[in-house]
């Protein structure tokens, strides 16, 4: 997505000190201390994962990226909510990723060229799709496979050859299938999302709701 201007009215507002820092705790790690990767082993795996981009911008360096059930649960609400024409992207991608199973902190990527906030610079961040409190860290190294994954690619840490592995955590073996929105769209996956989220939106945030979705989805990049 790309970086939007916002604009804040604030009503009742008081000049002085500010309010207590206890108010405002944040904890150190992951915000203000770099979080350990995960222990998942030292082998790259293969994966295939989507990317929403502009269709002139097809680096995946500083991008997150989600495995199918990923993607779909950040395009559902994205496409319904008519964000498409904002975020800039009319295109949808999937690529083959060779990555280092360490999970490192997700970041999370905007723009093209991306932006990115977080801390991580070398392993692949991973996390549930749009977080949650209630898994530890968020789900950087737990099992989420219902609910999908969600993936920064730092650019610091791409490799540069297939034979590299010293510091370094992915790289991309190839670029699959492009698949623009406007196609998508006219298969019926946007109006499927929108049956999705009317059925089920409320639980968007703690269980898996795209049924209709996800067939659409994956069977577009067959």
């Amino acid at each position: 997505m790309t970086p939007q201007v916002r604009r804040w009215s604030f009503t009742s507002a008081i000049a002085g000190a500010a309010q207590s820092a206890t108010m405002w705790t944040v904890p150190r790690p992951g915000c203000l201390d770099p979080l350990p990767p995960c222990d998942g082993g030292r082998l790259k795996q293969r994966t295939n994962v989507y990317l929403a981009h502009p269709h002139q911008y097809v680096d995946i360096d500083d991008q997150d990226s989600g495995d199918a059930r990923g993607d779909v649960a950040f395009l559902c609400p994205d496409l319904t909510s008519g964000e498409k024409e904002s975020n800039g992207y009319d295109t949808v991608s999937e690529w083959e990723v060779e990555m280092d199973p360490r999970w490192g902190q997700y970041r999370q990527c905007n723009g093209y060229p991306g932006l990115c906030i977080g801390l991580e610079r070398l392993f692949v961040g991973r996390q549930i799709p749009f977080g949650d409190p209630d898994l530890p860290l968020s789900g950087q190294c737990s099992p989420h496979a219902a609910r999908g994954s969600w993936f920064s690619h730092p650019a610091s840490g791409r490799c540069p050859s297939a034979t590299s592995s010293a510091n370094c955590s992915w790289r991309p073996v190839r670029r699959v299938k492009s698949i623009s929105i406007d196609c998508l769209r006219k298969l019926g996956f946007v109006a499927a999302c929108r049956n999705d989220l009317a059925e089920h939106g409320a639980l968007r945030f703690k269980e898996w709701i795209y049924n209709r979705s996800l067939p659409i989805f994956e069977a577009a990049f067959a």
